[in-house]
């Protein structure tokens, strides 16, 4: 029995305890005409947790043997694996994509990207997630899975590198959808030059006003800002016309040397200015990935394994408004 657990423990690592114990309840304790002396489910459970401890400890291996290794429903189809140096710091990326998304890998096709922080194996920092939109279903398809061992510049340069090597350099977005991270906007701009940065006015708006607020600017004068067709009325008219007026008031002054200092210098007006876009697909007050993201981390709220959230997130149409 102790034997039977071992060998389901560490031949499917994506079972959790409680199934390997009823894998083993029902092989042993299944004819209720024979009376069986076998260990507990106490013993049953502390076996299996010693032996994942001593031969599945390291969570890279886990991920890069088999099963973990396969894409699912797709026999000797791997993940993409890479690692290199930052340093003397070595940095893991393993990704994947469904076979079946190949037809997505068509030029000019706008993509989203978001990384999320909960849904991640131990030892793994974040799990980046492309998204890109088909104009014949009109759905969002969740294209790019990456785990990433950090979060740095050079991270973010490699994978989107792996990834526009995994797709054989087919991947040509005319739009790149994310958020405003620096690192992150700097990478894509390098990978995909032809392609334009669309910022998510949601959190352009919500750096905004974190910034009121710690520059002590009153509430009522904040919740005014951040009305509709207010402070985001800067982000679709001609940028010729950025012109700071503002406020005869310290705060506000030094609210509007922030803004030129990181709106206007650090981000470019380009990336969350979208005057002349023309594009309904682009989803700029909520990218579809966040929705994408919450529904992937409520299918694994312990945060246990990634994989087990991923199989239990079925894929659904975001909505584009």
């Amino acid at each position: 029995m102790l034997i039977a657990t071992d060998e389901s423990g560490i031949h499917d690592v994506t079972l959790a305890p409680t199934e390997v114990w009823r894998i083993i309840r029902d092989r042993f304790y299944s004819d209720d005409n024979v009376v069986v002396q076998c260990a507990s489910k106490k013993q049953i459970l502390g076996r299996l947790y010693r032996t994942r401890r001593n031969f599945g400890r390291d969570i890279f291996e886990c991920l890069e043997t088999e099963p973990l290794c396969d894409v699912k429903d797709s026999p000797g189809l791997k993940f993409f694996h890479f690692t290199h140096y930052e340093d003397e710091v070595l940095h893991r990326v393993i990704g994947w994509a469904h076979p079946l998304m190949d037809r997505m890998k068509q030029r000019r096709c706008p993509i989203f990207i978001d990384a999320t922080y909960r849904s991640v194996p131990t030892r793994f920092y974040q799990l980046v997630i492309v998204m890109m939109f088909d104009p014949i279903s009109e759905l969002y398809h969740p294209v790019w899975y990456a785990l990433t061992s950090g979060k740095t510049g050079q991270i973010s340069e490699h994978l989107f590198h792996y990834i526009h090597v995994a797709s054989k350099k087919k991947l040509d977005p005319a739009h790149v959808v994310c958020d405003f991270e620096f690192a992150m906007v700097k990478a894509v701009q390098n990978q995909f030059p032809e392609s334009r940065i669309v910022g998510c006015i949601f959190h352009f708006k919500q750096a905004l006003r974190r910034k009121m607020l710690n520059l002590k600017i009153s509430e009522s004068e904040v919740d005014l800002a951040m009305r509709e067709e207010c402070i985001d009325r800067l982000t679709v008219i001609r940028r010729c016309d950025i012109v700071f007026r503002g406020i005869p008031n310290a705060d506000w002054k030094k609210f509007w040397k922030y803004f030129k200092t990181t709106w206007m210098k650090k981000f470019l007006p380009e990336w969350w200015n979208v005057n002349g876009l023309n594009e309904d697909i682009i989803n700029r007050t909520n990218n579809p990935l966040e929705r994408y993201n919450r529904t992937l981390n409520d299918a694994s709220p312990r945060c246990r394994q990634v994989y087990c959230g991923h199989q239990r997130a079925e894929p659904r149409k975001c909505p584009t408004n």
